[in-house]
């Protein structure tokens, strides 16, 4: 019998930093505060370019609590833009859960465009669908011969590319 798809394996938890990247990462910021030390008018670039990056992050962050207020954010109405007697539920949830967990929150529908919306590139999307498809069951080594194939731009067209890939695990 098919087990739902709440029963989804959950993401793997990364993992943590070893040892030798702490002292490589410490060894690089003793090699910036020397730096700035003997160049003191680099403060000013580094300062401004971080505001400048608080300021747009602040401006995302507006754009994204409006979307929220406006949308339902759940994988109810999310599962409702497909028919799950043709697409598999687990892939489906897969994509909502690991969408939200990219995009940390996005209210995600199925007609969302996910390079405009979500300021998402072409190697994100790669890595997304592959964490999908291992996710689901579903296997990407050969997708040159999906329908879907380079055509993949909104979270519904993420699906149903998954959806026409083959299947590993049992139904």
């Amino acid at each position: 019998m098919r087990r739902f798809s709440r029963h989804l394996p959950s993401h793997p938890p990364a993992q943590p930093l070893g040892w030798r990247v702490k002292v490589v990462l410490a060894g690089l910021a003793a090699l910036l505060m020397a730096w700035l030390y003997s160049q003191p008018q680099a403060l000013f670039f580094i300062g401004g370019m971080t505001g400048l990056f608080y300021l747009a992050s602040i401006r995302e962050r507006r754009r994204i609590q409006s979307l929220k207020s406006s949308r339902a954010d759940t994988i109810c109405a999310f599962r409702k833009a497909f028919d799950c007697r043709v697409v598999d539920p687990w892939i489906i949830r897969a994509t909502y859960q690991e969408v939200q967990n990219w995009s940390r929150g996005f209210p995600l529908e199925a007609t969302d465009n996910l390079m405009e919306q979500l300021k998402m590139e072409a190697e994100d999307l790669d890595d997304l669908a592959e964490d999908i498809a291992k996710r689901s069951g579903y296997d990407l080594a050969d997708i040159s011969g999906n329908p879907w194939y380079q055509r993949v731009t909104t979270a519904r067209e993420l699906v149903l590319f998954i959806n026409h890939q083959p299947k590993i695990r049992p139904a």
